[in-house]
């Protein structure tokens, strides 16, 4: 079952037969997908509902809900949610203008710059490999790890292999091998802007610290709101040498690491996924989010009066 698939079946848990009594209304996907000429999905990863749309087909879509159901014209659409792996960009259509800063939107981490807006929007922590819990039970032969894909710049893969203590793999992995050499590494590294970065709730529950290399402001992190990603991971800019990267965590490993270490298992329940809902795993989370936000944006249709003069 896909990411979006199961957060949308669990998602019905909450659902109200008295819609007058909901705090947030979740856009009918049907009716986006709808304006999609029905087009068949190819694999559970497919786009999800706007991410092909054109800007008038978003705007039509939205003038239906506008029609069809009372709720929207109430707040403008803030009292609405709506699930867009890929987000929404910026657009000049009213309607989408309205969907786009009013609705909270729900997109798979991590989001596409220009497609987040922090005080409102939400990431989906994505699904971990199924991979045993023996957090610390290895050598820990390695400072850090970088797996293939997670760091794409080619001057920086090719700086960090060049030092013996950190391991920067060449080729994919298979899942045995994988799982050893997280048992044995202390730090992962990840490139946040270029490389794939959904692994990091998976890692963080071996007891692994993330390093994360970037420069832009890190808005869209797997719940915000919940984790205090200060205490969680490593930060290091993009124009860092290695010498400097090296520096850094050997500071975090003079007196933070095992905070850190302890930190990340600890956090790493809330990015979990389970075949049933458990009490503060990744899908209540998420509804805890939805939840805070529902008062986040309350726009109110204007309802002008006009006295007739005598």
């Amino acid at each position: 079952m896909s990411l979006i698939s199961r957060f949308a079946l669990f998602f019905f848990t909450f659902f109200l037969f008295s819609s007058s009594s909901s705090s947030l209304y979740l856009s009918p996907t049907t009716l986006f997908l709808g304006y999609q000429k029905m087009r068949k999905p190819t694999s559970s990863s497919s786009p999800l509902p706007f991410s092909n749309l054109s800007t008038r087909s978003i705007s039509r879509a939205v003038a239906e809900l506008r029609a069809l159901f009372p709720y929207w014209n109430r707040t403008l659409g803030a009292d609405h949610f709506l699930i867009s792996c890929s987000g929404l960009g910026r657009y000049g259509d009213r309607n989408v203008i309205e969907l786009n800063k009013n609705s909270v939107i729900v997109s798979c981490f991590p989001t596409r710059p220009g497609n987040f807006i922090p005080h409102k929007d939400i990431t989906l922590p994505p699904l971990a490999a199924n991979l045993a819990r023996r957090a610390g039970t290895g050598f820990l032969k390695y400072l850090g790890y970088v797996r293939s894909g997670w760091v794409k710049d080619p001057t920086w893969v090719k700086r960090l292999a060049s030092h013996a203590d950190i391991l920067v793999e060449s080729e994919p992995s298979d899942s045995s091998t994988y799982e050893e050499r997280l048992t044995g590494s202390r730090f992962c590294l990840f490139e946040y802007e270029a490389g794939d970065v959904s692994p990091l709730g998976e890692t963080m529950r071996f007891g692994w610290v993330p390093v994360l290399i970037a420069d832009r402001p890190k808005q869209d992190l797997l719940l915000m709101d919940v984790l205090t990603w200060q205490k969680l991971a490593v930060f290091v800019g993009s124009t860092s040498g290695v010498q400097e990267l090296k520096s850094v965590l050997s500071h975090a490993m003079e007196g933070l690491y095992d905070e850190l270490r302890e930190s990340c298992m600890a956090a790493s329940k809330h990015l979990e996924w389970n075949g049933k809902p458990q009490l503060h795993d990744a899908f209540h989370m998420l509804m805890y989010q939805l939840w805070i936000r529902r008062h986040t944006i309350r726009c109110v249709q204007r309802e002008w009066v006009f006295e007739t003069a005598r």
